[in-house]
C-alpha cells in the first residue's frame, strides 16, 4: 500500500481522484445556491428554511449518489449551513 499526502491551498476547482467531474459540477451548484440564499433579501428565518430544505434533499440516498458522493457535512459547509 502506498501511502500519498496532498496539500492544496488557496485553490478551487481542484480534482483528485475518479470521477471529480460529476463532484466539481456539484460542488459549485451548492456553493452558487448558498451564495444566492444569502444575498437574498429573505429574513434569516428563511435562509437557514432554505438550507435546511437543501440538507434534507441531499440526504436522500438517490440523490447523493447523484450528486456524486459528497458528504451532508460538505454540503452544508459549501451552503453555509
Amino acid at each position: 500500500m502506498e501511502i500519498q499526502n496532498l496539500s492544496i491551498a488557496n485553490s478551487t476547482n481542484v480534482q483528485v481522484g475518479d470521477y471529480s467531474q460529476m463532484q466539481t459540477t456539484c460542488t459549485n451548484f451548492f456553493t452558487a445556491i448558498g451564495k444566492e440564499i444569502d444575498a437574498s433579501n429573505a429574513s434569516n428565518a428563511d435562509k437557514v428554511n432554505a438550507k435546511s430544505k437543501l440538507v434534507e434533499l441531499a440526504s436522500n440516498p438517490l440523490l447523493s449518489t447523484i450528486f456524486g458522493g459528497l458528504g451532508i457535512e460538505a454540503i452544508k459547509k459549501l451552503i453555509g449551513f
